[in-house]
């Protein structure tokens, strides 16, 4: 096989593996993107915060807490009857 051949051989094998690894990855959900937006899903930004009460009017009456202060987990039940 001379020189030329070979090349567009092993050039052909690399381009057939990397679209099976590509095709594994999307259908495996592994790849960076796919964990990228898993983790940033139970992240909470500023700009969502922002677009959560661009809708809503109203006066703060009772700030009761403070930015930076640390709070514990309530579970808060409602009857209703």
């Amino acid at each position: 096989m001379n020189l030329k051949k070979k090349s567009i051989v092993i050039c052909g094998i690399f381009v057939l593996l990397f679209l099976i690894s590509g095709i594994t990855l999307m259908y495996k959900g592994n790849d960076a993107i796919a964990l990228a937006i898993e983790k940033k899903d139970g992240i909470l930004t500023a700009e969502q915060v922002k677009l959560s009460f661009d809708s809503v009017s109203g006066r703060l009456i009772k700030e009761a807490i403070k930015e930076g202060q640390e709070v514990k987990k309530r579970r808060y039940y409602n009857a209703v009857g």
